[in-house]
């Protein structure tokens, strides 16, 4: 007799007993119905054709994966410039606590900071930006490639938001790029 707890079990995880059972029960359903094929194989092990709707469904994941990757690539679009600093959002008005897709390009000499509302002040050992007068969207960060992209949550409070992009010059920093953004209700 098998049980949830009984350790007869083979090395390949098969139940012998159980495996045992269910041949004599296929043997009595093929006499049953007088299939004289089932009968006649016997043991013989069956031969179980490999699935290919599986294979077919797994391929068309990866296509259609393919294709959304490529249609939408990562970040709204931006002309890179390794030497002018730009910044650009993925929606200019978004309902409030949404997520807001961006995109930044600049020289990659230095350190930069999105800020929402405000100017930065210092950053502590943890890459965490004081601001003054509103929220950093982000710690400090390179434009690696001269470009980069991330996302930050829109504000609670509705009404019009400037995002600023700052560049890190001298030990203080500078405002390179700003855009306006819409929180709506």
């Amino acid at each position: 007799m098998s049980s949830l707890f009984n350790n007869s079990r083979r090395p390949d995880g098969r139940d012998p007993e159980l495996a045992e059972a269910t041949r004599r029960r296929e043997r009595a359903f093929a006499r049953d119905i007088g299939d004289e094929q089932a009968l006649a194989r016997g043991d013989e092990p069956r031969y179980r054709r490999p699935r290919l709707w599986l294979l077919v469904l797994i391929l068309v994941v990866i296509v259609v994966g393919g294709f959304r990757a490529l249609q939408h690539p990562k970040g709204p679009t931006i002309t890179k410039s390794c030497t002018t600093p730009g910044v650009v959002l993925g929606a200019s008005s978004v309902p409030r606590g949404a997520s807001v897709e961006w995109s930044g390009t600049g020289p990659t000499a230095g350190r930069y900071v999105l800020v929402l509302d405000g100017t930065p002040g210092q950053v502590d050992s943890n890459n965490r930006v004081s601001v003054n007068g509103g929220r950093a969207l982000t710690g400090t960060f390179t434009m690696s490639d001269c470009l980069v992209h991330s996302t930050f949550t829109a504000p609670k409070s509705t009404g019009s938001h400037e995002v600023r992009l700052f560049h890190h010059e001298n030990n203080t920093y500078q405002l390179v790029a700003h855009t306006r953004l819409q929180v709506l209700s």
